[in-house]
């Protein structure tokens, strides 16, 4: 019996870690490596001494969400991924013009295996919660039927194909005078009642003053779903506050939506004036998770993470959270973001401890949009290279993008601690930012140069020869005669290129008289990118600091309207401020290693090395030894 314990102690100890993969969506290298040497990210900072980081990480071209993240799980390029963009083309080009397009984040835009299929064909349980490329399942699921192996080894869910309900704020013209009576709250002298309805379902919300409350007047608003009389409805009372350090105050979840489509909310009162003059009450979004879980044990999960993100920086850039400081706001707008933020990592970390201790994973992967959405909204303000930076603005919006990036500091902590010496957790991000004030429309360029044309709004493919394809601005494809609506026959080709070429290193800024295109490729010239065959472009090209793509006609160069200006990705990789992250510790991880660079097909190969997790079959991508001691690599 002794011995038998211990043998099976013995291989306990030899069993390779689980592999734990989180992203952060458009963490740039050159914020996070200002933040860690400030000592702002304790977690990262810790993984800098105990654990490995990279330099810095060259991401895909272009740099984009769906682009990179498939170069990271299938350890490819778009050539082999089949990721040219965040769309790709609808289908084979004798089928598909260069206005038809598919979302890039779809599983079956991909042409390559990601290591979370490889994986659980390999027979290893795999909990994706979050992933492009991973929905809808059933390419996967086939795949690994196919394999012979069990479908149940891939557990995954995404929630951002299917919104349920959009988020909203109530405010005082929503409330007025109840139609009804609402059994069991305290008589008031006054009430105000709003009611609404969120997919299908009615809720009501019922301001009052709360007798337990010492505040005269309105004090609390209780919400109802399905009717005012509280029996066997969800309900939830609420206390008004300015944002906050926590999130305490807000509703517990409700659901909304029907079956498989439905998806959790929840609100929180921002503000209750004691007249009722004053009402802020904001509703999350809701969105159905739909993916390869099912039955109880997706049920059991959505009771540990029952929303979904609510990314809601396009509304607070809109207003919706009061005066933003560009607007001369007092900064609440900007700490109620944060506030939607912190509570979206909290759901995170309770999601990710669910599966963890639920299915055991032996590779688990998650992920964040909040960093690439505040770079989308803040960068244009705090580049400070951009011209026109204005110091003063930056430096009050800067202690907010701070606190984001340490409340997923914070998230990624958690999860270390959660998996101990279980699991190997490597952090990474898809791609940079910078901020940008013009835009180099590409198409206008091209129609001035004879190459493309304009019918109404829509691009003419009868008298286009090259142009911006419908799935990606930082290349032009030729509108060759054997695509569907080309007519450029293959002689042609050579000269257009030339032509196309010649147009984009003309165009000067009319203000400044600069260049505003640096570098243009034909995708053959350079293997290195990863951008020589498939559904890739034939050329590629790259800008002067401050400008960014459109496929738009009209005048070369225009200006950034808003006065937010852009924080945008997507340039030449090798740029320094669209380099990505990798910080990676656990049991076998060379400890206080910095370096060397990486590219992103390399991060699969040189953490399943370590692993014991199958490399994804058509990768491209080589395992750097350097970041495991010398007998950890398997």
């Amino acid at each position: 019996m002794v011995s038998l314990l211990l043998a099976v102690a013995a291989s306990l100890q030899t069993q390779p870690p689980a592999l734990v993969m989180i992203s952060w969506d458009g963490a740039p290298d050159w914020v996070i490596d200002r933040l860690v040497e400030e000592g702002r990210l304790p977690t990262l900072g810790r993984i800098r001494m105990e654990g490995a980081s990279a330099e810095y990480v060259v991401p895909s071209f272009p740099s984009k969400t769906a682009v990179g993240h498939s170069a990271v799980f299938t350890a490819a390029w778009p050539e082999v991924s089949g990721i040219v963009g965040n769309s790709v083309p609808a289908g084979p080009a004798s089928q598909t013009a260069l206005t038809e397009s598919l979302r890039g984040f779809d599983s079956r835009a991909l042409t390559a295996e990601p290591v979370f299929v490889a994986a659980a064909k390999a027979g290893f349980p795999v909990a994706v919660l979050s992933a492009t490329q991973s929905y809808p399942a059933e390419p996967h699921l086939a795949a690994i039927r196919a394999s012979g192996a069990d479908p149940r080894m891939f557990w995954s869910l995404s929630g951002f194909e299917t919104t349920v309900a959009g988020r909203a704020m109530l405010t005082e013209k929503d409330f007025g005078t109840p139609a009804g009576e609402w059994p069991g709250i305290p008589d008031s002298p006054s009430f105000k009642e709003a009611e609404f309805e969120v997919a299908g379902t009615k809720f009501f919300a019922l301001a009052y003053d709360d007798p337990s409350d010492p505040t005269k007047g309105l004090d609390t608003v209780a919400i109802r779903q399905g009717s005012r009389s509280g029996s066997g409805t969800s309900e939830a009372k609420l206390r008004p506050s300015s944002a906050r350090d926590d999130s305490g105050f807000w509703s517990r979840p409700f659901r909304v939506g029907t079956g498989e489509r439905s998806g959790g909310l929840a609100f929180r009162l921002f503000t209750l004036s004691p007249d009722g003059s004053q009402i802020e009450l904001y509703r999350s979004s809701a969105n159905a998770l739909l993916g390869a879980a099912s039955g109880a044990s997706k049920a059991s999960y959505e009771g540990s993470y029952p929303c979904f993100h609510d990314d809601a920086f396009g509304n607070y850039k809109s207003g919706l959270f009061g005066p933003t400081l560009i607007e001369g706001g007092s900064g609440e707008a900007e700490r109620r973001i944060v506030e939607i933020v912190r509570r979206d990592c909290e759901l995170l970390f309770a999601g990710t401890r669910w599966a963890w201790e639920n299915l055991r994973p032996r590779l688990l992967t998650h992920y964040t949009p909040m960093s690439d959405s505040a770079g989308h909204t803040w960068i244009g303000l705090l580049d400070p290279d951009l011209p026109g930076h204005d110091p003063d603005l930056a430096a009050k919006i800067w202690p907010h993008y701070i606190k984001l990036f340490q409340l997923q500091d914070e998230w990624l902590g958690k999860v270390i601690d959660l998996v101990g010496n279980d699991a190997v957790v490597a952090l990474f991000s898809d791609h940079g930012m910078e901020g940008i004030s013009k835009y180099l429309n590409v198409q206008g360029v091209l129609e001035q140069a004879g190459l493309a044309a304009q019918s109404g709004r829509n691009i003419d493919l009868t008298k286009t020869k090259i142009a911006c394809a419908a799935w990606e601005d930082f290349s032009l494809t030729v509108n060759r005669a054997d695509r569907k609506g080309g007519i450029v026959a293959p002689g042609e080709v050579e000269s257009v290129l030339t032509q196309a070429t010649a147009a984009l290193l003309s165009v000067r800024d009319p203000e400044t008289n600069l260049p505003v295109v640096t570098s243009v490729w034909r995708a053959r010239d350079v293997p290195g990118l990863g951008v020589s065959g498939g559904a890739c472009g034939d050329l590629y090209f790259d800008l002067a600091p401050g400008y960014y793509p459109r496929r738009s006609f009209g005048a070369p160069v225009t200006k950034v309207t808003s006065e937010w200006r852009e924080g945008v990705h997507g340039f030449y990789p090798e740029r320094r401020k669209m380099h990505s992250i990798l910080y990676v510790t656990g049991p076998g991880i060379r400890p206080g290693l910095i370096g060397p660079s990486l590219r992103q097909i390399d991060i699969v190969p040189t953490l399943c090395s370590g692993v014991g997790l199958p490399i994804p079959p058509q990768a491209q991508g080589h395992a750097v030894g350097q970041f495991w001691t010398s007998k950890s690599q398997r």
